[in-house]
């Protein structure tokens, strides 16, 4: 990759308070490398709706929370987007997109959480039930 693209990215401009509130910022910059990002993620919501079909129920529901994590994700984001380009006030600001990403990111979190910490559980139980009935009549 070119290392121009990351010379275009000043990560001290987020802590200034007038760069990070600013009402109406401008609409050039690297924000279609963001659209692009937000298209994958919508991708791959959509990739993971199909292949959830064949999945069992106990995984069914991680499924669920990230297939929701990706569709919101990059719905919102090229929501926000939009304002952007079209140089809306507060709703295109920088801040709003900061916050909805620091939630997303979030989020993400939780569902990680909920992938090692308590999916396990949750799996022991359905395998030690699933024996228990296997000897049913």
């Amino acid at each position: 990759m070119n290392i121009a693209f990351f010379n275009q990215i000043d990560f001290g401009k987020l802590i200034q308070k007038n760069y990070l509130f600013e009402a109406t910022p401008t609409s050039d910059g690297l924000y279609k490398y963001l659209a692009i990002i937000f298209v994958v993620f919508i991708l791959v919501g959509f990739t993971l709706i199909i292949k959830a079909k064949n999945i069992d129920k106990i995984y069914k529901n991680l499924y669920t929370k990230v297939i929701n994590l990706s569709l919101f994700t990059g719905f919102l984001g090229l929501f926000l987007l939009f304002f952007r380009y079209e140089e809306i006030s507060y709703i295109g600001s920088r801040f709003i997109f900061f916050v909805s990403m620091a939630a997303m990111v979030i989020w993400a979190i939780t569902i990680i959480w909920y992938r090692f910490m308590i999916l396990p559980k949750k799996i022991k139980e359905y395998e030690k039930k699933k024996n228990f009935e296997k000897y049913l009549p």
